[in-house]
């Protein structure tokens, strides 16, 4: 049953140890909010408990298997036992920035219930969440965290919206079945003027859906304008491969063959300065084609938005995508070329993954 409601899952305790390091707070401290998750995660137990059954001996005129007034209460029910954790760690807190933290991660936090559980798309990413796991980037260094407290602002209504449209289109989807399978006159014509509400339902989802991957690439460009070489390909990296898994594989990167090399116990300084040279080349190369392949990709994914079959300007993208994606092998070769000639045969020996 659990898995038919796909509830979202508590704050969990990686999370929670996230904020504990982010609030650098003293081991005391530390323990009394590890304390308080542990609360949190005894009533987020409750709920489950709660919803499952209730989702059990529920509405008698839902169609079966229809779990959404369950899972809809309990979100909302979570929504307060998460703002009742945040306020509690707020009170612990007595400087500026430990409250600012504590705000952009309740903010994050808040968003992920208009975002579950779509989160397999960009315009379901959330730029804060993504700045807030990535290593080197103070979120409370002032003009970060005006960023995305605007962001915050702005994103959240947006999300909040898309996520109550998505909900009335699940519900009149219901209800249009409901009609046509009960039949008699009119059926027909009731169920088809209630499949145009959902899908106008839908339309506005779309519509907040652009919107929000408008405002998440202008939010990461502000960041990434901000903060150091390593911290702003970091944040780019991942945002990317969050919104396109496909295209951003690990699998094909040359970024392992780096980490390898620099944890060479022998470098030289000049060999550290080169391996540090050829990364930064490879990267600008990587990024800049794989950002044309995600940008095809988007518009594919936006036209397929419209329900519109295959045309001649898909195939033409793919074949694109296809070259773009030999290009990109062809510069990761070339990288990894590049380390092999810079070390010595010894070195090389330790690094297996160079041989291959």
């Amino acid at each position: 049953m659990m898995e038919e409601l796909n509830l979202l899952g508590p704050i969990n305790n990686e999370e929670a140890h996230r904020l504990a390091d982010k609030l650098d707070w003293n081991e005391d401290d530390r323990t009394i909010l590890l304390t308080l998750h542990d609360d949190y995660l005894s009533k987020y137990e409750e709920l489950t408990t709660t919803t499952v059954v209730e989702s059990e001996t529920g509405d008698d005129a839902a169609p079966p298997g229809d779990t959404s007034d369950a899972r809809y209460a309990f979100i909302e029910a979570l929504r307060g036992a998460d703002a009742a954790f945040f306020e509690d760690v707020n009170l612990l807190t007595t400087n500026e920035k430990g409250k600012r933290l504590i705000r952009l991660f309740s903010g994050i936090r808040a968003r992920t219930f208009a975002t579950h559980p779509f989160s397999n798309d960009e315009a379901f990413l959330d730029v804060a969440d993504i700045a807030a796991q990535t290593e080197l980037i103070d979120l409370s260094q002032p003009t970060i965290y005006d960023i995305l407290m605007d962001y915050d602002h702005t994103v959240t209504p947006i999300a909040n919206e898309r996520f109550t449209a998505f909900r009335d289109a699940m519900r009149l989807s219901r209800m249009a079945r409901s009609v046509w399978e009960r039949g008699g006159d009119g059926a027909r014509k009731a169920a088809e003027a209630l499949n145009n509400k959902q899908r106008e339902s839908m339309r506005l989802v779309e519509r907040a859906s652009r919107q929000v991957k408008k405002i998440n690439r202008q939010t990461l460009e502000q960041i990434v304008d901000l903060v150091s070489g390593e911290a702003a390909w970091n944040l780019r990296y991942q945002y990317n491969k969050m919104a396109y898994p496909d295209i951003y594989d690990e699998d094909k990167s040359a970024e392992k063959f780096f980490t390898a090399a620099r944890k060479l116990p022998d470098l030289t300084q000049q060999q550290l300065v080169r391996i540090d040279e050829i990364a930064f080349d490879y990267r600008a190369k990587y990024l800049q084609i794989s950002e044309q392949m995600a940008g095809l990709r988007g518009r594919r994914d936006l036209n397929m938005t419209g329900f519109a079959g295959f045309e001649r300007e898909d195939i033409e993208q793919e074949i694109q995508m296809v070259r773009l994606d030999f290009a990109r092998d062809e510069v990761t070769a070339r990288a990894k070329m590049r380390l092999r000639l810079l070390l010595t045969e010894e070195q090389l020996r330790a690094v297996p993954e160079l041989r291959r």
